[in-house]
């Protein structure tokens, strides 16, 4: 709760064992904090400070009382296309405004998008710099919490950040709204059809997870 404003906000706090005793994290830490805070979009949670407390780097955003889509799901089941349609339509908005001004989520997942009063809001986009530092260790450990959202690209470069990775792990999301499979790319189209989900919408998907070359 901000005292002086009597106002929820969510404060997200990193571990500070990513940094290492390095100043180039920090220095990349305040230079996203910066981008972040240019970010104005009706599906992008809002963005009010950043800083240090200590060793642990924060930052503060809007808070939104909404269950996250893998809440949902996990409650409610699959979600019909009607829905997803829109999910993917204003969460693509939102990701093509952070593009446009040089910021990379690269960790889209229905856990970071919430789903209140017929939209959607994307979470989370202060975690490019922690995703960058843990992704080389998590990939090469094998502990990454949700890989089959991660783009395949980032196997072999850790450290990429274009918008392909954020319109594949977008298309991997709706894919799993809609059938609650996370599947290979081969694998997609099958998935689809078994859900009897629309030609129209599959293509779309299907593109969104094809390889980067293509």
């Amino acid at each position: 709760r901000h005292v002086a404003l009597d106002a929820d906000r969510a404060v997200k706090v990193f571990d500070p064992s990513f940094f290492s005793g390095k100043d180039t994290p920090l220095r990349r830490f305040a230079r996203e904090a910066k981008l972040l805070a240019r970010l104005t979009h009706p599906n992008i949670v809002r963005f009010f400070d950043a800083g240090i407390a200590g060793k642990h780097p924060f930052i503060v955003t809007q808070y939104i009382a909404a269950p996250n889509l893998q809440t949902l799901v996990a409650k409610q089941g699959v979600l019909p296309e009607s829905t997803v349609s829109t999910i993917l339509e204003t969460a693509a908005l939102a990701l093509h405004h952070a593009h446009e001004n040089k910021v990379f989520h690269r960790d889209i997942k229905p856990s970071n998008l919430l789903w209140h009063e017929g939209h959607v809001t994307v979470l989370d986009l202060g975690a490019g710099v922690a995703v960058q530092e843990t992704l080389t260790t998590r990939l090469t450990t094998g502990v990454l919490g949700t890989p089959g959202f991660i783009a395949p690209e980032l196997f072999d470069d850790p450290t990429l950040a274009t918008p392909g990775q954020d319109v594949y792990s977008l298309g991997i999301t709706a894919h799993y709204l809609l059938t609650g499979k996370l599947p290979y790319p081969a694998d997609a189209r099958k998935y689809l059809l078994s859900a009897d989900v629309s030609t129209e919408l599959s293509d779309v998907i299907l593109q969104c997870i094809r390889a980067p070359e293509d």
